[in-house]
């Protein structure tokens, strides 16, 4: 891939000619902030000096928007960058997408399209969050990389999640696949536990032994789906997973593999992105071409996969987390003004939980 845009100098009437629309085309411009700046500096300098304070209030608004101004001409630096990467390699980019269902154009025409269609909300970090949008989205035929971003929380415990994401069109439907990195887990200090970072809301019953890719990803298959999965995913695409993608969570489903790690994804990292996501549809593409599911009897049908093996099954341990921390929140707003039953009842209220989640963790196994 061409990558020299990476050390391209861009001006600040690079930027506004990115902006081929609206006010952001002479809003950005060297000499109109310059403007801004020195219409402000005279408004501020003649109402100090004369006293009269009814410049002041202009000359600050004036000041804000210049300062405004260039603070997002200076931002959107890195998208122009972006641009002319996508430019230089035959690909086309945007610089933002909000969740939208309905869309649904050409993949080649408006760059947005071939993610809207497959989108990243049906796999399981997309299950999460609301706000959730795709940014700096480079994308050719059938690969594309970009930041998938959403919100949690809200107000002082709002936070944002960003992930940078390369995903590809495969020849055929598979099986839903979910490989869970253990190099990018959350550690436990003082332990060799590692909490999973996505996999929290899949069953734990459809975890399946695969050998050596298990001593690097916890696979989750959905049920009697182990063979299928196994001979999908051959000793070639193992070997390239674990020389490539060890510290990527890998995802198929709907016929698209994406392979996702939080972070956002900055231009420096896109060429590899895409590099993984030819090697991963490069490699998956070889190994389908015998794949048939045994399930599905119809012969018109014989490229899809079953209703069965369509999405992994969710956990029910979030749904009953919840409930615990409601019945805890409304424990603590009856019981407040008595202390002693308010502890007891926390602690059976914890002892309880423990006892539900055990219970459906058992069941799901």
């Amino acid at each position: 891939m061409d990558t020299s845009s990476l050390s391209r100098k861009v001006t600040l009437n690079d930027v506004a000619c990115f902006h081929k629309t609206g006010l952001n085309r002479y809003a950005y411009r060297p000499n109109f902030i310059f403007g801004l700046f020195l219409i402000a500096t005279l408004m501020l300098g003649i109402g100090i000096a004369s006293g009269f304070a009814a410049l002041w209030v202009p000359g600050m608004g004036i000041l804000a928007a210049g300062i405004f101004a260039l603070i997002n001409a200076l931002a959107d630096k890195e998208k122009v960058r972006f641009n002319y990467f996508a430019q230089d390699n035959n690909l086309t980019f945007s610089a933002l997408r909000a969740s939208d269902s309905h869309y649904d154009h050409n993949p080649r025409t408006d760059p947005t399209s071939l993610i809207a269609t497959k989108s990243i909300e049906k796999s399981i970090i997309g299950q999460t969050g609301r706000s959730k949008q795709q940014l700096n989205i480079i994308c050719g035929d059938s690969i594309a990389s970009y930041t998938y971003q959403y919100t949690t929380g809200s107000g002082k415990n709002r936070r944002t999640h960003n992930w940078k994401v390369c995903m590809a069109k495969l020849s055929r439907e598979l099986p839903h696949i979910l490989l869970d990195s253990k190099a990018n887990n959350f550690t436990v200090p003082g332990t060799r536990l590692g909490i999973s970072n996505i996999a929290g809301g899949v069953r734990g019953s459809q975890k399946i032994d695969a050998g050596i890719l298990s001593e690097h990803y916890d696979v989750y298959v959905p049920d009697s789906y182990d063979v299928d999965v196994l001979s999908v995913i051959g000793p070639d695409i193992v070997e390239k997973l674990l020389q490539f993608a060890k510290d990527y969570d890998i995802e198929i489903i709907d016929g698209y593999v994406y392979a996702y790690r939080s972070g956002q994804l900055k231009l420096k990292d896109t060429p590899t992105m895409f590099e993984l996501a030819e090697m991963l549809q490069d490699e998956f593409n070889d190994n389908l071409r015998n794949y048939r599911d045994q399930r599905v009897t119809t012969i018109s049908q014989r490229e899809g996969i079953s209703e069965k093996g369509l999405r992994l099954k969710k956990s029910r341990l979030p749904l009953i987390f919840g409930i615990w921390v409601f019945a805890i929140y409304m424990i603590v707003r009856l019981f407040a003004a008595q202390p002693s039953r308010l502890v007891l009842y926390a602690v059976t209220s914890v002892i309880c939980a423990v006892l539900v989640a055990l219970y459906v963790r058992y069941r799901e196994r």
